[in-house]
């Protein structure tokens, strides 16, 4: 059906800019659902939990003896808060009634905010890596880093922060041996993870997946089985660990998850607004993401540099 547009530019212009930004572009610059899970919709303001440090050992009794009793002490609180992001759009509108025959742009225009939120998504899913290793940035319940030297509850110590070392066979290694027998909780209790998730810059991506996969134990002088393979590890490169060094990995146990916030807006919100002085039409888009780690349970990483 043919319109007279000179008679009805802005009835026009909203029916084709708007049905042409709804068609987000969705490109991921590293793939986070296989750290966090699949992340769910949040209406939550604020997200905040209590940690208890758990019980010591039994203590040895004698024929007779009292039961002598344990105590379980709350240790502090992890909290996570909604951050949301926005952007405007504005297009002229006496542009869009002299181009209309130019299809491709309102289709560019979507995909250009589709890409600039996905963007902002992958960005915000790696802070809790990018400001693992700094108390200020990322401070836990006991104002250390995720990644620190800490003093348990009993007294003992505990450092999920390891060496720094450019990838390989034997640093990877040292991750899983961490992970596996090295653990503990606060009242010094040894704790066995399972390795799930190994993440790493994108600049190594041609070594890292032959370290999980080739039969044999890289840079070895013999010709040993490589045991790495047996734990089937999911090597995932983040492109973002730029703010933090492309030397900086991590691995992560099959518990990490439980201990990894990741929340969002699933859907873009689109709002629309005519300025009439100006003749422009404004596309306002706007998302809520919420990120945060509730404790180091089954985390391990080694930063870029000292």
């Amino acid at each position: 059906m043919a319109v007279n547009a000179g008679n009805f530019p802005l009835s026009v212009g909203l029916v084709e800019y708007e049905s042409a930004t709804r068609q987000m572009a969705a490109k991921k610059t590293w793939n986070y659902d296989e750290v966090f899970g699949q992340p769910g919709k949040t209406g939550e303001a604020e997200v905040r939990g209590i940690l208890f440090g758990g019980t010591g050992l039994p203590h040895e009794r004698d024929w007779g003896e009292p039961i002598r009793s344990d105590e379980m002490r709350e240790l502090g609180y992890w909290s996570a808060t909604d951050t949301e992001y926005a952007m405007g759009i504005d297009i002229d509108n006496k542009w869009l009634e002299d181009n209309r025959h130019i299809k491709g742009f309102l289709r560019e225009v979507g995909t250009s905010v589709g890409e600039s939120f996905m963007q902002a998504k992958c960005i915000h899913a790696a802070l809790p890596f990018i400001r693992a290793f700094s108390s200020t940035t990322q401070a836990m319940w006991d104002a250390s880093a995720l990644c620190d030297s800490i003093t348990l509850d009993d007294g003992s110590t505990l450092d999920n922060d390891l060496p720094v070392a450019t990838p390989s066979f034997s640093t990877v290694w040292d991750l899983i041996d961490f992970i596996r027998y090295k653990q503990y909780n606060q009242r010094g209790l040894r704790m066995k993870g399972v390795p799930m998730c190994y993440i790493y810059h994108d600049v190594h991506e041609r070594k890292i997946p032959k370290i999980f996969t080739q039969e044999w134990e890289m840079d070895s002088l013999y010709r040993n089985k490589n045991t790495i393979r047996k734990y089937k590890i999911k090597p995932v490169s983040c492109v973002e660990l730029d703010a933090l060094g492309t030397n900086a990995q991590f691995l992560l146990g099959t518990k990490a998850k439980r201990q990894l916030i990741l929340r969002m807006r699933k859907n873009l919100t689109t709002e629309w607004d005519t300025n009439k002085r100006n003749r422009s039409r404004s596309g306002l888009t706007h998302m809520r993401i919420m990120v945060g780690v509730k404790d180091r349970t089954d985390i391990v990483g080694r930063p870029h540099s000292a």
